[in-house]
């Protein structure tokens, strides 16, 4: 059976009298960007696709409201197999605001209408978090004609009334007719723990010191505002949010040390190690400018965020006059909070806060070549290393080094080669089609240690922090790592 890779191979295989023979019949494979593309001479990629399964463009050929409707006719009747893969891309669709839905769940569904007969295979690894999500499912019976619904919106509706056991029952009956197929992984040699990471009293003076400034901080803001007649509220959601975002990632290094002693353990009883996270720190280093080249320690995206947000946001100037700022004239200054605001910085400097998380574990469980990182950064700050022969030796040098060439999609480690390591790191920014362990097939039987760093407020997030199962015969051993800190307070 040939195999048509996108609608581009199509183009090229068209000519004067239609498509080559070769590529009249076939599989077509093309991404949902493609379907909502625009095609040649004015046509869509959706038009593209409907002549290729009428039999060939050589249809259209002349034209005009005739072959039209001989290709609408011809897809009516067309009943071959429709396969969605990763269909959850489909689901952002509401009934009677099509204008709302994205392009993509509109053109999955509309071409499900324009191809009546055909079959459809809807495929797909990310649970329905919600039953508004299913919009796109049209084929599977659960509304329209011969069903206890008329349309997606009465299904809904009931839906919503009965909650989510009604749903599980609703899986039960789409398994029992057939509709719907899922792999169930045995529990069997897996194990779940919660581990609680201490908080000793270096960290907890950490802590201590960081509320306090925050504290100080929110005074001497409200203060400066004050002196500067400054009534914009704006300033105060940048705090709030500064604050929540500097909290979480401190919180998150806080227990850094129980995890890395968990998953040293772990290594040393034979078994590879998967740590998750929700997040990279990122942001820090891009807002410092990072260059390639040596630096004089790790950085504290802690620190640079406090930092920023006091450099950007804190008030040192009266609010000038329009007149003044298009005449060139330079803001007046407020000693008084220019004086505050360096007060502030220093004390910033003197706070003792954890390094970025994902650098810290990388560095502690081995360095860069024996920790696969899976994310998406650009670059990340570690120990140098430097290879003699067979070994790798590390220099103690920090360094900022960049994880891809400038202008450059390649990745290095797991992200877009394959190779064998104990320690892989992965940042939940949706699922990793990648398998992070040995599989049956390799000859290799490896347990698995899971480590839970930090977890997503969605619950779908959360759940898609997790490692492929397929095919694995070893024991999972899956933690979740939770601190000691409590909030409290306004």
């Amino acid at each position: 059976m040939p195999l048509i890779n996108g609608c581009a191979m199509l183009d090229k295989g068209t000519r004067a009298l239609g498509l080559d023979r070769e590529l009249q019949e076939g599989v077509l494979f093309l991404t949902y960007s493609t379907l909502i593309s625009a095609g040649r001479a004015g046509k869509s990629r959706m038009d593209q696709v409907l002549e290729w399964l009428a039999g060939g463009s050589s249809n259209a050929a002349a034209g005009g409201a005739a072959a039209a409707a001989n290709i609408a006719a011809a897809a009516r009747a067309w009943d071959g197999l429709l396969v969605f893969d990763e269909c959850h891309k489909a689901k952002n669709f509401t009934p009677g605001k099509e204008a709302q839905s994205t392009k993509v769940a509109s053109a999955v569904i509309e071409i499900q209408a324009l191809l009546p007969n055909a079959r459809v295979l809807y495929c797909s690894a990310t649970g329905v978090s919600e039953v508004a999500n299913m919009a796109y499912m049209a084929r599977m019976g659960l509304w329209g004609p011969a069903s206890p619904f008329v349309d997606f919106s009465a299904f809904l509706e009931s839906m919503k009334k009965r909650g989510v056991s009604f749903m599980e029952l609703l899986a039960m009956e789409m398994k029992a007719a057939g509709r719907y197929v899922a792999r169930g992984l045995s529990f069997r040699q897996a194990e779940f723990l919660e581990v609680e990471a201490p908080l000793v009293p270096d960290k907890v003076a950490q802590y201590d010191a960081a509320v306090a400034l925050w504290q100080q901080l929110r005074v001497q803001l409200e203060l400066a505002l004050q002196l500067a007649g400054n009534s914009n509220r704006d300033v105060w959601k940048m705090f709030w949010a500064a604050q929540q975002r500097f909290f979480k990632l401190l919180c998150i290094g806080l227990k850094l040390d129980t995890v890395i002693a968990e998953a040293k353990a772990a290594l040393a009883s034979g078994m590879c190690v998967v740590i998750g996270l929700q997040s990279t720190g990122e942001a820090a280093a891009d807002a410092m400018g990072l260059e390639p080249g040596p630096l004089p320690g790790f950085v504290s995206p802690c620190k640079e965020l406090l930092v920023r947000f006091i450099q950007q946001h804190f008030p040192i100037h009266h609010p000038q006059a329009p007149e003044a700022a298009a005449m060139g004239l330079p803001p007046e200054a407020i000693p008084a909070c220019q004086q505050m605001r360096q007060q502030l910085l220093a004390q910033v400097t003197t706070l003792d806060l954890p390094p970025n998380f994902l650098d810290q574990l990388i560095d502690e469980l081995g360095g860069p070549a024996s920790v696969a990182e899976m994310t998406g950064r650009k670059g990340r700050v570690v120990r140098e290393q430097r290879r003699v022969g067979h070994i790798i030796r590390c220099t103690g040098r920090v360094v900022y080094e960049l994880r891809a060439k400038p202008d450059s999609s390649e990745m290095d480690s797991l992200n877009g080669r394959w190779g064998w390591y104990l320690v892989y790191v992965s940042v939940s920014q949706g699922k990793t089609e990648q398998r992070m362990t040995a599989d049956v097939m390799d000859g290799v039987m490896l347990g698995r240690w899971t480590g839970i760093c930090s977890c997503s407020c969605r619950g779908l997030a959360a759940a898609d922090c997790k490692a492929d199962r397929t095919g694995v015969l070893c024991w999972e051993h899956s933690v979740v790592c939770s601190g000691q800190v409590v909030w409290s307070g306004s």
